[in-house]
């Protein structure tokens, strides 16, 4: 008669630790936490209801073993508010052994849920200047491996041609009448 096994969390857990050892012990070492970095923060796309932005994180694994990156949050500051939220749980990116990778992540903010001393600010983003922060991690190895990230900085202008890209029927009527002054 054969017994079986039910296994707890913790019992998962704990096969998944003597794992990682295993693993490392491979490796010559211990498990490092890959290095991550803000690379850019730039204005993606915009129209009247929102602007969105690209949030490229380099991030470095010194390991020689592949690692994948299982979850992404940050919070993402204007002018010392939030406007809004990266959540992507369940991500699936995969950092190469002892590579990088450059993961673009994309930050939508809707005018209609910043508050209104921001909605006014959000004028510097054509003549820039717009201070911006962004607080965050990444988390690798099924959750053994919690990487924290924090950049601050200006973004940087919108071009006349961009904003000419994106104009209504409504808004040439105005910026025509505003010409002939």
């Amino acid at each position: 008669m054969m017994k079986t096994f039910k296994l707890s969390r913790l019992g998962v857990f704990l096969w998944a630790l003597i794992g990682a050892v295993m693993l490392s012990a491979c490796g010559g070492g211990a498990l490092k936490k890959p290095s991550l970095e803000v690379a850019e923060v730039r204005i993606a796309d915009f129209d009247r209801d929102a602007v969105q932005l690209t949030v490229t994180l380099k991030v470095q694994n010194p390991n020689p073993i592949e690692l994948s990156i299982t979850d992404i949050q940050a919070k993402f500051f204007l002018a010392n508010q939030e406007a809004g939220q990266i959540e992507s749980a369940q991500a699936k990116y995969l950092l190469p052994a002892s590579g990088s990778v450059m993961l673009p992540i994309k930050v939508n903010i809707t005018f209609k849920t910043l508050p209104d001393t921001l909605k006014k600010s959000t004028l510097a983003l054509v003549s820039g200047g717009l201070p911006y922060k962004i607080t965050g991690s990444i988390t690798t190895f099924n959750g053994l491996l919690n990487v924290p990230f924090e950049k601050t900085g200006e973004l940087g202008t919108v071009s006349y041609t961009h904003l000419r890209a994106h104009e209504t029927s409504l808004h040439l009527v105005c910026r025509l009448l505003l010409e002939k002054k």
